[in-house]
């Protein structure tokens, strides 16, 4: 059975208030983003969308949200553009973007993970999943949702 649009809620809402994360990373805005942002108002929020469309909806939605950054990038950009941001680490990822890229998402995760940081995936019940998820330890899941951690 398949994970509800926003199954992922439940477990997010946890994370975000136990972990407090500064920096956060997904891919894949929309509802996630606009939990996270309500959520943790200090955070910085990066979000990739690979989708022109969906881009310039979610640009316009968070315009007012001077913490979120939504990010364009295509192929193989789209998984390794936070390669390029080497500074920055992130102590939460959300991985709920393109479904075929997620396991390339998820290893570039790993390598932008604080040390102490979580991986969360949603739909984590497909089994496509299961090479990126192997990189994992994990810490919980629910409703088709994974959390994670190095």
């Amino acid at each position: 059975m398949m994970a509800g649009f926003n199954s992922f809620e439940f477990l997010l809402l946890k994370y975000l208030h136990k972990k407090k994360p500064l920096n956060i990373l997904e891919w894949g805005p929309g509802q996630s983003t606009a939990v996270m942002s309500r959520a943790c108002p200090d955070a910085r929020i990066y979000s990739l969308e690979n989708n022109k469309h969906w881009h310039k909806i979610y640009t316009v939605k968070f315009s007012r949200k001077t913490n979120v950054f939504i990010r364009f990038a295509e192929g193989e950009k789209y998984v390794k553009l936070p390669e390029a941001w080497r500074h920055k680490k992130f102590q939460l990822i959300f991985v709920d973007g393109l479904c075929d890229l997620r396991v390339d998402c998820l290893k570039t995760a790993y390598n932008m993970l604080d040390e102490d940081g979580i991986v969360i995936l949603h739909d984590s019940e497909r089994k496509k999943y299961e090479e990126g998820v192997k990189l994992f330890k994990l810490i919980e899941e629910r409703d088709g949702t994974r959390v994670m951690r190095k």
